[in-house]
């Protein structure tokens, strides 16, 4: 049974808040497939907690058994045709990212943020949720230069406030900039005693004005289509990037 049919059978069942996560994802059942936890919980108006209590109550054990099973259901969905025009779609969508990244991360952007960087003594990295995994790559790349680097889970951010300096820095990935757990952390931004770096995708970010820094990577919307949201490639294009400069620094110093 797919996962639409199933809910509707359970719907009755449903309490208030659950009938609204349910017509929430019957209506776009490729948001689920494109988000983790957080953007799904944000994106209903709960929190992640109901999310998880309503993934089991459908009969899922974790939300990624239901993420993956909502994944499955939206690729069955598409007929042959869709589908090879999506992955046309999907080539043409990062060529023009790539294309995009090259115009920003300009040669002058990547030394200066470099410099920034290698003029901290110690470096924290975080991301919340599918945006940590480009935080712990970027901390094995600087570790590997010899660079002091912490990875900091999102539900640990708080930590940092007990053992950072005013000459730390804090690099944080988020591709929307807005979510609630950097909220809840750039909200006592005047207890942090070090700087603070943004990674987004969201010029626009609420807390833009709460961080000493901020580095805006590209991001196109061609459709809602599953693949073409998959922007956070480029983060890793960008910690790539960053770490070539990084070394080309170092190299030039000694």
């Amino acid at each position: 049974m797919d996962p639409i049919a199933q809910m509707e059978l359970l719907k009755d069942t449903f309490s208030k808040t659950e009938l609204k996560i349910y017509k929430k994802i019957a209506k776009d059942p490729s948001f689920v497939a494109r988000s983790g936890i957080v953007g799904l919980a944000e994106w209903c108006g709960v929190s992640q907690p109901t999310i998880t209590r309503f993934c089991k109550k459908v009969g899922f054990k974790k939300y990624s058994d239901f993420k993956y099973t909502m994944y499955r259901y939206v690729m069955m969905k598409n007929n042959p045709i869709q589908a090879e025009n999506q992955v046309s779609s999907m080539f043409q969508y990062y060529k023009d990212l790539i294309t995009l990244s090259e115009q920003v991360l300009t040669k002058e952007l990547m030394i200066d943020l470099s410099n920034y960087i290698l003029s901290s003594k110690h470096l924290f990295v975080s991301g919340v949720m599918e945006s940590f995994v480009p935080g712990k790559f970027l901390e094995t790349k600087l570790r590997k230069l010899g660079l002091y680097i912490s990875s900091i889970h999102s539900s640990e951010l708080n930590d940092v406030f007990n053992y950072a300096q005013a000459d730390d820095l804090l690099i944080l990935f988020s591709m929307r900039g807005n979510t609630s757990v950097l909220g809840q952390f750039l909200s006592q931004r005047e207890s942090f005693k070090g700087k603070v770096l943004l990674v987004t995708m969201n010029r626009n970010s609420k807390y833009k004005d709460l961080v000493d820094k901020m580095v805006v990577l590209p991001q196109i919307t061609l459709s809602t289509s599953l693949n073409q949201t998959k922007t956070d490639v480029l983060f890793y294009v960008f910690v790539e990037n960053l770490v070539s400069y990084i070394a080309y620094l170092l190299n030039d110093s000694e």
